[in-house]
């Protein structure tokens, strides 16, 4: 009997070589389970970022679109005036809202944002709207405010902190709606 045959032949050593087998098949198995769970994660992580920008993309187009609609109109109407940097921007609203439902409902996925840039600009967009937003706000305060209360306000130099902000909002919100389209395309190839 050859050696070969005297070793198999052994049940004890079969059993391990067995087991060996077994052994290498069950590790090699987990791994390939390991690496396909991870691509998955990876693949769910690029769908839920890819989605929260294309969320953020609409709310700061409708936002964009609603406010250059509603308040562009009265900037450029008051813009005509030949001295109106001396007047006051006498347009009273109310403002009471949440605008930005998605950015707030959403915040915890802003650092999963993989282009720091991006993260910024969003961040900075809807800080920008905020302060806007807060600026009519106390435009509306000032301009029911009757002539002596206002007295003590330089309104001149408020109306164009406040016109300055009306065009920063416009400005940071198109750059934005840039780059979103730029990181969705980018993200649109990468799970292809």
């Amino acid at each position: 009997m050859s050696l070969l045959q005297t070793i198999l032949s052994n049940n004890l050593v079969a059993s391990i070589i067995g087991g060996l087998i077994a052994g290498g098949f069950a590790v090699w198995a987990v791994r390939d389970t390991l690496r396909n769970q991870r691509k998955l994660d990876k693949e769910h992580r690029c769908r839920t970022i890819k989605g929260t920008l294309e969320a953020i993309r609409e709310e700061l187009r409708v936002i964009g679109e609603f406010y250059n609609e509603e308040l562009g109109t009265h900037w450029k109407n008051w813009e005509k005036f030949q001295e109106y940097e001396k007047q006051e921007f006498k347009l009273r609203i109310s403002l009471s809202q949440d605008y930005s439902i998605v950015y707030s409902s959403n915040a915890n996925s802003l650092g999963q944002i993989p282009n720091p840039a991006l993260r910024h600009e969003i961040v900075e967009v809807y800080t920008s709207f905020k302060v806007l937003i807060d600026y009519y706000k106390m435009n509306d305060t000032l301009m029911s405010m009757d002539e002596n209360e206002r007295a003590d306000w330089d309104v001149s130099g408020f109306t164009k902190r406040l016109r300055g902000h009306h065009y920063r909002f416009l400005n940071l919100n198109q750059k934005v709606l840039g780059t979103l389209e730029e990181e969705l395309t980018k993200l649109s190839k990468n799970q292809s």
